[in-house]
């Protein structure tokens, strides 16, 4: 949902920030990432949006499919959490998440340059 990209987009620069300050693979500190570097920026912002959205899907999901019951959200929370936790099925969640969720931030970047390159907007390097 929105939350999870408000918390994802801005981890993602952050991260992508820092590891230009780390330098490293023999470029200045301000020059571009390599593409482990932007895969690495990328999973991690979303293992990190994903551990604090998780149960909110989890419950969005259950209240979705649940038939017949009228229970509220935080009922329904209080259950979840009792029942079987609210991170069950994380793992195999960000299995599924986390490559697709580099693709695109790592497929983003290389078309965002290459446009900047043929409009004259960046110098090559």
């Amino acid at each position: 949902g929105v939350s999870h990209i408000t918390i994802q987009f801005p981890l993602y620069e952050s991260f992508k920030k820092e590891l230009r300050k780390a330098g490293g693979e023999g470029r200045a500190s301000d020059g571009p990432l390599g593409i482990s570097q932007l895969v690495s920026a990328a999973a991690a912002s979303k293992i990190v949006a994903s551990l604090f959205t998780y149960p909110h899907e989890v419950v969005r999901t259950r209240m979705y499919i649940e038939t017949g019951g009228h229970i509220g959200t935080f009922a329904l929370y209080k259950k979840l959490f009792m029942e079987r936790g609210l991170y069950r099925g994380f793992g195999a969640n960000a299995l599924r998440v986390v490559p697709a969720s580099a693709v695109t931030f790592v497929s983003y970047e290389i078309v965002y340059d290459q446009l900047q390159l043929w409009y004259g907007v960046k110098q090559q390097t």
